[in-house]
Formats: structure tokens, C-alpha cells, sequence
């Protein structure tokens, strides 16, 4: 399946990036499918350790502004950063 979606989600991913690029959530769920893509095809932590670091970035640049915007996603950042800490 994943050759089937793979296309779709990284564009959707990329688009989300471009339209929003301070959007932590999207580097979220673009760490979480590189970690969990096996070591063979490029994934892991090695591979996701860059996205982590900047949706944190990110999440500390919306809490430091004082922002509306919304904070889902902790959750995800936080259990990503146990199973891949820097």
C-alpha cells in the first residue's frame, strides 16, 4: 500500500509546508512516517531527528508569541522525542 499512497501523502505534506511553513503539525507527521519507515527505505530516527527539532522550533515560536493558534500535536511531538532523543 505504501507505494500507492506514499505520492499523495508527501504532497499533501509538501503543500501544507508551503502554505504554512511555521506549521509545526506538519513536520509532526512527517517525522512520525519517517521513523516509522523501516531503516531500508531511509527511515528511522536518524532520518526524522531534523523534523522533530523543527516542529519543537516551531511549537516554541507560537507559545513565545502568545499565538491563538492551536497546540494539538504536543502529545505526538513529545512521545516522538522519547523514541528518538537528541
Amino acid at each position: 500500500r505504501w507505494l500507492t499512497y506514499e505520492g499523495k501523502i508527501k504532497k499533501a505534506l509538501s503543500l501544507a509546508k508551503k502554505l504554512n511553513p511555521n506549521n509545526p503539525r506538519a513536520y509532526i507527521l512527517e517525522a512520525n512516517i519517517q521513523h516509522k519507515l523501516p531503516f531500508i527505505f531511509g527511515g528511522g530516527c536518524k532520518s526524522a531527528k531534523p523534523l522533530i527539532q523543527k516542529a519543537e522550533l516551531c511549537f516554541n515560536t507560537q507559545i513565545k508569541a502568545n499565538s491563538i493558534e492551536p497546540t494539538w500535536g504536543i502529545q505526538s511531538l513529545v512521545k516522538l522525542k522519547k523514541a528518538c532523543p537528541y
